[in-house]
């Protein structure tokens, strides 16, 4: 049986893709969660006859975003993120 010759390097980004795959994980329960409530909240706006798109929400949920970012340099990924996860959001809630 040959033993694998791994790097030193090889192995800490091995690990490390290890830790992202954790982190995914949690993050998709967390976007299933965050869509299901999008759902519900899409069901009451329809029966109140309220508009899906709620701009100053929007702006709020962004305004937490950069509140609570510890990385400043990823500000401008983590708005991209958080854009596409409320375009998500309104599709769902329009389903």
């Amino acid at each position: 049986m040959q033993e694998l010759n791994i790097s030193a390097e090889d192995k800490q980004i091995q690990e490390m893709r290890i830790a992202i795959d954790a982190i995914d994980r949690e993050i998709t329960g967390l976007l299933e969660t965050r869509l299901d409530l999008a759902r519900e909240i899409g069901y009451l706006k329809a029966r109140d006859g309220v508009p899906i798109l709620d701009e100053k929400r929007e702006e709020k949920v962004i305004e937490h975003l950069l509140v609570n970012i510890r990385n400043s340099s990823l500000a401008p990924a983590m708005m991209r993120i958080y854009e596409k996860i409320m375009d998500e959001s309104k599709q769902v809630q329009n389903s």
